[in-house]
C-alpha cells in the first residue's frame, strides 16, 4: 500500500481540499480495518528510501508499523520486501524500524510484528 500523496504542493490552489479528501479516504479505510486479527502489508522501503520510490506502488516499513498500531491490529506481517536486499539487510532495517516505532512488538496492546517469508504460517 503506497501512501496516497497530495498531488498539489502546499500553497497551491486545491491543496487543502485534496488533503481533506486523502484524510477522509484514510479514515474510511482505517474504520473498515479496525481490530483485524492479521494485517499483511507491503513494506518494501524505509522512510528514507521512499522519496526516490514515489509512484512505484509500495509502502514503507515504518508506515506499516504506524498503520497497524493506528487501526489496532493484533498481528502485522510485513511483506513484499525490496528484492535487492539480503536477508541480513532486511533484518537490519526491520530492527531499526521496530526500534523507531514507539512500541514493543506484542506488548501493551501493540501488534505482534514479524517479517513475512515464503512458507510462513500464522496462527489466528
Amino acid at each position: 500500500h503506497e501512501p496516497w500523496p497530495n498531488s498539489y504542493q502546499p500553497g497551491d490552489e486545491g491543496y487543502d481540499e485534496y488533503r481533506l479528501l486523502v484524510e477522509t479516504q484514510y479514515a474510511q479505510l482505517d474504520a473498515s480495518l479496525q481490530n483485524l486479527d492479521l494485517l499483511v502489508v507491503d513494506s518494501s522501503y524505509t522512510t528514507a528510501e521512499y522519496p526516490a520510490k514515489i509512484g512505484w506502488g509500495h509502502g514503507t516499513m515504518e508506515g506499516a508499523l504506524a498503520w497497524a498500531k493506528r487501526i489496532g491490529v493484533k498481528q502485522l506481517a510485513c511483506t513484499h520486501h525490496e528484492p535487492t536486499r539480503t536477508d541480513d539487510m532486511l533484518e537490519k532495517i526491520y530492527a531499526e524500524a521496530l526500534a523507531s516505532c514507539g512500541f514493543v512488538s506484542g506488548e501493551d496492546g501493540a501488534p505482534k510484528v514479524q517479517l513475512a517469508f515464503e512458507g510462513l504460517e500464522i496462527q489466528l
